[in-house]
């Protein structure tokens, strides 16, 4: 897979120009551990739209927006799912991608790292280190609310 320079995300409304990755740093996620910022993304707005889905309740079903990023694409390292060893993508997350995303975070070695996503693990996504030199190059070019289709859940 080549990276476009384009993500996605979805967010609620009131923080949907948030970029600071404190979301993750509050609460953790499959690729980092509470106390590590990482900006959670997806390579098109399909995933991100799955991704939100995996977790929606009819509380977290409120309005929400969809983010569009330009991302600089020479600053990024790609996991391919071949490399990962067999029970990567458990629910809930091991130790295991938490400790590979903790260790990129701290690496500064990149911008961007490109992930399989659980959900969907033909598509990626696409985390973002916030606190890379690099990272003030991300341009918000979209910022829409987003309604989900009612029959998706």
């Amino acid at each position: 897979m080549g990276f476009s320079g384009r993500s996605y995300r979805i967010a609620n409304s009131r923080h949907a120009d948030d970029l600071s990755g404190e979301g993750s740093y509050l609460f953790g996620g499959r690729w980092n551990s509470v106390g590590v910022k990482m900006l959670y993304t997806a390579e098109s707005s399909s995933l991100s739209i799955l991704e939100v889905l995996a977790y929606v309740t009819n509380k977290t079903f409120a309005t929400k927006n969809i983010i569009t990023l330009k991302i600089p694409n020479s600053s990024y390292r790609e996991i391919p799912i071949e490399v990962l060893r067999t029970g990567w993508d458990v629910i809930p997350a091991s130790s295991y991608t938490k400790k590979i995303g903790d260790d990129w975070i701290k690496s500064m070695e990149s911008l961007v790292l490109i992930v399989p996503s659980v959900v969907n693990s033909r598509e990626c996504n696409i985390l973002i280190n916030p606190l890379h030199p690099s990272f003030t190059d991300i341009e918000i070019i979209a910022n829409e609310e987003f309604s989900f289709d009612r029959r998706l859940i």
